[in-house]
């Protein structure tokens, strides 16, 4: 269930159930709550009484001497269902367990406790956060029910954070510290059993107060509504950052064992992110950095042309910086006549005028002269903010240090007059300064991040994330009809429905038996094919026969595809035979298949390439402007889909949208699968399905 909108505002009264010097978990709740100044009344509750941090513990729920607004329950298994029921009759229905012990064990006894939790909350209305999770906390409102240690200086911002685990909020806090981040709302869902991980990202997403959602999940379960909420988040301008767990199998087990969520489709959710423009990262210190220069828009559409400029001061830099970002996949604007030209008036002949550009020897420019260059680079129209990169340490008060301190603050002084955000980085991470803190405290539109390689990958990932977004979303009302059941029928049935969906399938004859043979199709030569209910994979059962030339090749195959049968006990499900004429050329894979309720068009390599070589991307359905383009650079096929004979190209991108429009509206939208391999590719640039799987 989506929290009620007012779930962490005009909280006056907090109760921490079991907080105690003995309780660790429980007593930091109120350590955070102390710490970072909460207005509200504190009301500490464990049966031995009290005091705790100069706040008086209450022996019992019953004797509190108001009703709490928000409680966090810090006891065991056993005792939180009751706890949970006499919070409800105090009218307290929010409430965070961060007890483990239910799904996670993978048992009954886990099972249960799970049950009898969500039957209770049910009956009483109560929206849990948890179990096994670690708090919530609103820094605007000073309400840190966060039960372990965090770093001191989180201030309030627009980041909001939601995560199945616990245990990582507190190193994502210090990041967002580190990076001078503000953070809006956290919250740990561990294993959601009443309010998940989607429902508090739909309403971070719908929280004015938040621009920009950090998520760590280790499982989605529900694709056809994190599309709804990436696109309603694209729609509203707010960027979902999204670590994915699971990327390997060791991974997807401890996730399992963790919170008892199953991993995602790897590359069926890096399609899903692609296509409604959330920034797929690979770790915690990149989603930092990813949230930091999106909060201070750094990144752009390449295709506008338009994005951050790098500014460094030696060609050491500069070189490294132009590695990095090609290694990123980070477009570069290309600097506008009039800053070249300022340029070329103030840089030596041993610099670089470009971008990233090598500002050698502008160290010699008076105060005025380096805040006009600067100035004029930073209001370049192509220009989104920027990057300088240091060669050198971060500067300190040492008086030798007096040059890179006028450098940095004329720099200052520029983003203020241009109203345009700097990020300042190092080559490599070293430690940060007193002076550097204090010139980044007191500029607002100065960053720091203390490694450049980072800084490139986060600008990249912003600049890619919108590269093939779908302009709207998508019709998913169409999308919720699918079989109960799963359904299969025979290759020539299934040819003859792609057939009517406009698709083209070889000419051929459908035989029941071998003395049927009267007349060939086309002109040959041909391929055999046993009709048998059920099977998938028939050559590697040898019901396929390939290169018959003519009639008695044909019988030929026709009696060794009968006998194969026979051999894997198929005689009571053989059906015939299917004789087509060969068609020759380029094999792909073009398939859709449902997962947890979206339909993804993926596109192969075909025949047995296909899990052989594994070069494939996906999409979810409908197309639209950009699928095509996403469909071949992310599987790596473009250069081989362009090098197809004159007209290969649109012949395949009509199949992929035929299929996909006939999959998910059409004739073909009652099939979970449907997989079409090979589909060839012939001399002629005509696409032909030669092989089907509908089920």
């Amino acid at each position: 269930m989506k929290p009620s909108t007012d779930y962490l505002r005009d909280t006056r009264s907090v109760a921490v159930i079991g907080a105690s010097e003995r309780s660790p978990y429980a007593a930091m709740a109120v350590r955070n709550l102390v710490a970072y100044g909460f207005a509200g009344e504190i009301l500490p509750v464990h049966r031995a009484g009290g005091t705790l941090l100069d706040h008086k513990v209450y022996r019992d729920i019953e004797s509190l001497p108001v009703d709490p607004d928000l409680a966090v329950i810090g006891v065991s298994p056993d005792r939180a269902i009751e706890a949970v029921e006499q919070l409800a009759s105090r009218g307290c229905r929010r409430v965070v367990l961060i007890a483990d012990g239910y799904d996670e064990r993978a048992d009954d006894v886990g099972v249960a406790r799970t049950d009898q939790l969500r039957r209770v909350c049910e009956q009483h209305q109560v929206e849990l956060v948890g179990p096994n999770g670690i708090g919530i906390a609103a820094f605007a409102d000073s309400t840190v029910l966060i039960c372990e240690p965090i770093p001191a200086g989180v201030r309030p911002g627009h980041v909001s954070i939601v995560s199945h685990s616990g245990a990582l909020i507190s190193g994502m806090l210090d990041g967002f510290v580190t990076e001078s981040v503000g953070v809006n709302v956290v919250v740990s869902v561990g294993n959601g059993v009443v309010t998940g991980l989607l429902d508090w990202l739909e309403w971070m997403v719908d929280d004015p107060a938040t621009t920009t959602v950090a998520c760590y999940a280790e499982g989605i379960d529900d694709l056809a509504r994190f599309r709804e909420i990436a696109e309603r988040a694209a729609t509203r301008g707010v960027l979902v950052v999204l670590l994915a767990a699971g990327r390997h199998a060791l991974a997807r087990d401890i996730a399992l064992s963790h919170t008892a969520s199953i991993a995602t489709d790897r590359s069926l959710l890096e399609a899903l992110c692609a296509d409604t423009g959330v920034a797929l990262v690979p770790d915690i210190e990149t989603m930092v950095t990813v949230c930091h220069l999106h909060d201070r828009g750094l990144a752009a559409d390449s295709a506008a042309g338009r994005g951050p400029i790098v500014i460094t001061a030696s060609g050491g830099a500069a070189t490294l910086s132009a590695d990095l970002a090609g290694d990123a996949g980070l477009k570069l604007p290309d600097l506008s006549d009039v800053s070249r030209s300022l340029l070329a008036e103030f840089v030596s002949a041993s610099g670089y005028i470009g971008n990233p550009m090598d500002l050698t020897a502008s160290g010699g420019l008076d105060e005025e002269s380096r805040l006009r260059l600067y100035e004029s680079l930073l209001g370049d129209e192509k220009v989104t903010g920027g990057l300088y990169v240091l060669g050198v340490t971060y500067p300190d008060d040492a008086d030798f240090r007096a040059m890179h301190r006028s450098m940095l603050s004329v720099l200052a002084r520029s983003t203020e007059r241009t109203g345009q955000h700097v990020i300042i980085t190092g080559v490599a991470d070293q430690e940060v300064t007193d002076w550097m803190g204090r010139l980044v405290r007191d500029n607002p539109r100065v960053g720091l991040v203390r490694s450049l390689r980072r800084s490139a990958d986060a600008l990249a990932i912003l600049q890619r994330r919108t590269q093939y977004a779908r302009a709207d979303p998508a019709p998913l009302a169409e999308y919720d009809h699918r079989a109960d059941h799963t359904e299969w029928i025979s290759e020539p049935a299934a040819k003859d429905l792609l057939a009517s969906c406009g698709l083209s399938v070889p000419p051929g004859s459908r035989l029941r038996h071998v003395d049927d043979l009267d007349g060939l199709p086309g002109n040959g030569p041909y391929a055999v094919k046993g009709v048998v209910r059920g099977a998938l994979h028939k050559a590697r059962l040898g019901l396929v026969g390939l290169g018959a030339v003519d009639a008695a090749g044909v019988r030929t195959a026709c009696e060794a595809i009968r006998r194969s049968a026979t051999e894997h006990g198929l005689d009571e499900r053989f059906e015939g035979f299917l004789v087509e004429e060969m068609v020759g050329g380029f094999e792909v894979m073009v398939s859709v298949r449902w997962v947890k309720g979206v339909p993804f068009l993926t596109l192969a390599l075909g025949g047995t390439l296909v899990e052989a070589l594994r070069t494939s991307a996906s999409i979810p359905l409908p197309m639209h402007a950009t699928s095509w383009d996403s469909l071949l650079d992310r599987s790596g096929l473009h250069q081989i889909v362009e090098a197809l004979p004159a007209g290969g190209a649109e012949s395949l991108c009509r199949v992929c949208e035929l299929v996909g429009r006939h999959a998910t509206e059409g004739s073909l939208a009652r099939f979970e699968t449907v997989e079409l391999n090979p589909v060839i590719i012939g001399e002629d640039g005509q696409a032909h399905i030669v092989d089907a799987v509908l089920l």
